[in-house]
């Protein structure tokens, strides 16, 4: 996983700052080794500064997730100016006994707040059941969470507690603009 995120950190880099110079400092321990992204100027964009982190995906049924419990839960994101790179993995060991839609929550940063700006991504989904179709995973304007939808008979349905098991697993790769 390290080195996916390494590879996208360098081609967002790449991709997004071409005329930027990059120079590797300490700050301290917490940021040894993140990059500053300095200008042609030789003065710091401190709009462009990288951050790195983790985050915990929740798995959430309706809103609640009592008696959820994993096997796996890993969730990283990459930040770079307003571009926000998350990426999760969620393998469950109980699905609990919340009912209603299924939504992740907690991603480390909010999506930006404009009514026309939804960000959809693409998603690996296991175990589940009576769900066929295209999943089609989002984040809603100013959103903190990943709401799940697929194209059922016709129609645009929510993922639901129903169409969980007790082993299902969720990977996917949430690439949305920062509020």
């Amino acid at each position: 996983m390290t080195n996916v995120l390494e590879q996208v950190k360098t081609w967002a880099l790449q991709l997004f700052y071409r005329k930027r110079d990059f120079i590797s400092v300490s700050r301290g321990a917490a940021d040894a080794g993140r990059p500053i992204i300095v200008g042609s100027d030789g003065k710091l964009d401190a709009s462009m500064v990288q951050i790195i982190g983790t985050w915990t995906p929740t798995l959430t049924l309706g809103g609640g997730s009592t008696g959820i419990a994993y096997t796996t839960r890993i969730g990283r994101y990459v930040r770079i100016g307003d571009l926000v790179m998350a990426t999760c993995w969620i393998v469950l060991s109980s699905k609990g006994s919340s009912t209603g839609a299924v939504a992740i929550t907690g991603l480390p940063i909010a999506s930006v707040n404009a009514s026309d700006t939804y960000h959809t991504m693409p998603a690996y989904f296991n175990g589940l059941t009576g769900a066929s179709g295209a999943m089609m995973p989002y984040i809603a304007p100013n959103g903190t969470s990943i709401l799940i939808e697929y194209l059922g008979t016709g129609m645009v349905t929510s993922l639901t507690d129903t169409n969980l098991t007790a082993t299902s697993s969720i990977m996917l790769t949430a690439t949305y603009l920062a509020a």
